[in-house]
């Protein structure tokens, strides 16, 4: 009886220390997840948030408050419905070590119909062993582009471009990113086809230019970080209507 006891309070303090667990990673942004799609509402201006960790808010303190698609949805109020299709260490290129493309967040954005994508995506393209020069890139960015452009719901597309990247105590950028990539391949490429295809920019490498204080691990922005990517994707939306 008394062993029986033992093994149950044992198993349920495993189970509490489980969820606790399991919470604490979810909050900071550690667990997958891919938001459910339903039946779109044809009532509600549709946003889809397309992009790897940054979008997804890896590394964020209170994840489901404070990831960037969650503080936009708060911004624009209930006449939108805002989608968070970010998952983690996925780059453009369909060649690249893990391609957004294959996922099924990608999918269920198709899925989606959105009125608007906001696409931040290319950190992950900057890796030495996933980067094939800015043309090549330029032109998997495009692909992925014209991905959202061929649905029914013709969405607005805005090109936004990545955030700096930075090295910490001297050591090099973290998860093999490359900061000059970024800066000088990426960046131009992006705000080159923005102009060539007649998408809006929104340039988020200026936004945070000189803000490494927001980036604990030189990549990943906290949660003024995730805020203030929202209240830049914010001001390029109206506030009622088709989005156009």
């Amino acid at each position: 009886m008394k062993a029986n006891l033992i093994t149950a309070v044992s198993g349920a303090a495993l189970a509490v220390s489980g969820a606790v667990c399991f919470l604490h990673y979810y909050e900071k942004g550690c667990i997958p997840t891919v938001p459910h799609v339903g039946k779109p509402n044809a009532k509600k201006c549709r946003v889809a948030c397309v992009g790897a960790s940054i979008t997804y808010g890896c590394g964020v303190s209170h994840w489901s408050k404070n990831n960037y698609p969650a503080v936009l949805s708060r911004l624009l109020g209930p006449a939108y419905d805002v989608k968070n299709f970010g998952c983690s260490g996925r780059t453009v290129s369909p060649d690249g070590d893990h391609p957004y493309v294959e996922e099924k967040s990608f999918k269920s954005s198709l899925r989606f119909l959105p009125d608007a994508v906001f696409l931040m995506m290319g950190t992950n393209d900057s890796k030495p062993y996933n980067w094939r020069g800015a043309e090549t890139f330029k032109k998997e960015y495009l692909d992925l582009v014209r991905a959202y452009q061929a649905l029914p719901s013709e969405p607005a597309v805005f090109v936004m471009t990545l955030p700096p990247a930075w090295p910490l105590c001297g050591a090099p950028v973290r998860y093999d990113i490359r900061a000059d990539v970024i800066e000088r391949e990426i960046r131009p490429a992006l705000i080159s086809l923005s102009e060539e295809e007649g998408l809006p920019l929104i340039d988020m490498f200026s936004v945070f230019s000189g803000r490494p204080e927001l980036f604990p691990d030189g990549v990943h922005p906290n949660a003024e970080g995730a805020r203030l990517i929202a209240q830049t994707a914010f001001t390029a939306l109206p506030m009622k209507g088709k989005i156009v």
